[in-house]
C-alpha cells in the first residue's frame, strides 16, 4: 500500500541546477520535479537546489522522460498526479532507472492511492506541501551511496 502523507508548499520555473559541489565532496542527490503549476514547481526546485540537491524541473511528461533520459543517476522523481499523461513519466522511470518515486497528490481520489503502488509510486504526499515533508520522504526513503551520504553530512 502506498503511504499517503499531508504536506504544505509554495512554488517557482524551468531547469535549475544546485552549484552545490563547489561547497560539498561527493555528488548532490539528483531530483526531478514534474509539476505542472509553473509557480510551485519552480518554488519547490528552489528550495531543494538551495538545499544542495540537483534539481531538473519538467512542465509536462515530454520534459520528465527526455530529463529520465539525458540526466545520471537521478535518485527522486516528484511526480504530479494531476498531470496529464503522469503514467508515462512513472513508466519510463521504472524502466530505466531505480529512482524513488513520489506521487504529489492534489485532485486524485483517495481510493485511487492505494492503487498507485502497482504503477510503480512508493509514496504519496498530499498538495498543499510541506517543504520539510518533501525532504523527510526523500532521505528516509532511499539509500544513498557513499558519495551521496558523505554529502548530505557535510551540507
Amino acid at each position: 500500500m502506498v503511504a499517503l502523507a499531508h504536506l504544505h508548499y509554495g512554488s517557482t520555473e524551468e531547469t535549475m541546477r544546485s552549484d552545490s559541489n563547489a561547497r560539498c565532496k561527493g555528488s548532490p542527490l539528483t531530483v526531478i520535479v514534474a509539476e505542472k503549476c509553473p509557480i510551485s514547481r519552480a518554488a519547490l526546485a528552489a528550495l531543494l537546489s538551495c538545499d544542495g540537491y540537483r534539481v531538473f524541473q519538467a512542465a509536462d511528461a515530454r520534459s520528465a522522460i527526455t530529463h529520465l533520459e539525458n540526466v545520471d543517476e537521478v535518485k527522486v522523481v516528484l511526480a504530479d498526479l494531476d498531470m496529464p499523461e503522469w503514467r508515462s513519466i512513472v513508466r519510463h522511470a521504472t524502466a530505466t532507472t531505480d529512482a524513488l518515486l513520489i506521487g504529489l497528490v492534489g485532485n486524485v481520489p483517495f481510493w485511487k492511492v492505494h492503487d498507485l503502488e502497482q504503477e510503480g509510486i512508493r509514496l504519496c504526499l498530499q498538495k498543499p506541501l510541506s517543504y520539510a515533508d518533501v525532504v523527510a520522504a526523500m532521505e528516509e526513503n532511499i539509500q544513498p551511496s557513499g558519495d551521496e551520504a558523505h554529502h548530505r553530512k557535510a551540507a
